[in-house]
């Protein structure tokens, strides 16, 4: 320390304070001709985030060279060290979360759905700095750190839940649920269904043949095209079904006093069944069906189609046919009584062959064309049929009435009309030929000049091929 002050004045330092600094800094004996570069390393930390991020920021601060010692001591040059330093750390943190939506629907009437979002972000930015720098006078370091976290977390969770018609687990077993069942081209012969509810269930086709269906529902059941052969139906729901088409029900018992309003038969195969007393089928089909051996006694029949339908044998006593359609029916053998009602019933083309008939009625009933051939008539009425071109081929009558009947190119070759009353009738091209007319009634009639007269049999007992302008047409005294 002395030989410093043995130095000029005017060399000397201002101030010993920073010469002391410098060489502490940097050592007496070690510095002199050293480097003349200082680096100071500022380093901040990454902050930490669940997410990613990556800020790391460095500073370097460059001096000027160290004061350098000479000969004629040492000289300082006054400078000013300002490191200019900048750290902008971005730490960002980016967190996807990942929503859970669980969606459960359920198609029960109401659909029910219930949606979980559990969006998880944790982003925990840490920023430090630490900046030592060993020099004099100290460099000014600034940094600025900074992390910016973002969690955004979107869970959308749709759940639609749509009905389903989902299949009625069907267990076919007596007394089970069957109801709304797809049954159709089953094979459930002799199957046991006492007391089941087949209501509004699709039998279509399916084969019953013996099956047991006492207690049973099929209410609104689809039964078209199934086969219902040798079923006793006698207590069996059979209401709302509205077809029975192509359904083949042979030796079928039905239901006492059922009930079968405007409900369609056509081409059903109702051989040999049974329809309790007081069945009413008004408005009915049974267009082309096979009614062989039918019993409708006493049923109620009002304005039911039986057009092309066969009625080989069918018991049809008692029953209400008025205004029935009964035309083109093949009816041989069918059986009738003083209480089955043909009034205004439609008959045209419908054939009674063979029949014997008794005591029925068909007043004011459309016949056009119906065939009497070989035909019993005891007692029947034809008083105001329409009777056009009908035909009574040897047919025997007996107290039958055909007062103002249409008659008009009726065909009574060989007929039997003894005792017939045809007073007030349309008689033009009516055929009596080898007819008998013994004791007939042709009071008021029109139309009998045009009348058709070979071989006849007239009212009074002659013989003859006019018996108009023979004036035979008055009946014995």
């Amino acid at each position: 320390m002395h030989w410093i002050s043995r130095l000029p004045r005017a060399t000397r330092p201002v101030t010993f304070a920073p010469i002391m600094a410098g060489l502490a800094l940097f050592g007496v004996l070690g510095c002199f001709g050293g480097e003349d570069e200082v680096d100071v390393v500022v380093t901040a930390e990454a902050p930490t985030a669940t997410a990613t991020e990556t800020p790391t920021p460095t500073v370097t601060a460059t001096f000027p060279p160290i004061p350098t010692a000479t000969a004629f001591g040492i000289i300082l040059a006054t400078r000013t060290n300002t490191p200019t330093s900048t750290a902008t750390p971005t730490a960002t943190g980016t967190a996807t979360p990942t929503p859970t939506a669980t969606g459960t629907a359920t198609a029960t009437g109401t659909p029910t759905a219930t949606a979980t979002a559990t969006p998880t972000a944790t982003a925990t930015p840490t920023a430090t700095r630490t900046a030592t720098p060993t020099a004099t006078p100290l460099p000014t370091a600034t940094a600025t750190a900074t992390a910016t976290a973002t969690a955004t977390a979107t869970a959308t969770a749709t759940a639609t839940a749509t009905p389903t018609n989902t299949p009625v687990p069907c267990s076919i077993l007596p007394g089970g649920n069957l109801a709304g069942c797809d049954l159709a081209g089953r094979d459930l012969r002799n199957i046991d269904l006492t007391g089941a509810n087949l209501a509004n269930a699709d039998l279509r086709g399916a084969n019953l043949r013996g099956a047991i269906l006492k207690d049973a529902s099929l209410s609104g059941a689809l039964v078209e095209e199934a086969v219902f052969s040798n079923v006793d139906l006698s207590e069996t729901d059979l209401s709302r079904i509205r077809s029975f088409n192509k359904a083949v029900m042979q030796n079928t018992s039905w239901p006492v006093g059922g009930t079968f309003l405007n409900v369609t038969f056509d081409r059903t195969d109702l051989s040999r069944s049974t329809f309790g007393e007081d069945t009413v089928f008004d408005g009915a089909t049974f267009i082309s069906a096979e009614l062989y051996r039918v019993n409708f006694n006493g049923a109620s029949m009002r304005r039911v189609n039986f057009e092309h339908a066969r009625m080989n044998d069918a018991d049809l006593s008692g029953a209400n046919l008025t205004e029935a359609l009964l035309g083109d029916t093949l009816m041989v053998r069918v059986v009738f009584n003083e209480e089955t009602d043909f009034t205004l019933a439609d008959l045209r083309e419908t054939s009674f062959t063979g029949m014997t008939l008794r005591r029925i009625d068909f007043s004011q009933a459309c016949l056009r064309k119906a065939n009497f051939k070989d035909t019993t008539l005891d007692e029947v009425m034809f008083d105001n049929a329409d009777m056009y071109k009908a035909m009574f081929t040897n047919a025997r009558t007996s107290d039958v009435t055909f007062r103002n009947a249409d008659l008009r190119e009726v065909d009574f070759t060989e007929a039997r009309l003894e005792e017939a009353l045809l007073n007030g009738a349309e008689l033009r091209e009516t055929d009596f030929s080898r007819a008998n007319l013994i004791g007939a009634d042709f009071d008021d009639v029109s139309g009998v000049q045009h009348a058709k007269w070979r071989h006849t049999t007239c009212p009074d007992g002659r013989v003859s091929d006019n018996c108009y302008t023979d004036g035979a047409l008055r009946k014995f005294p």
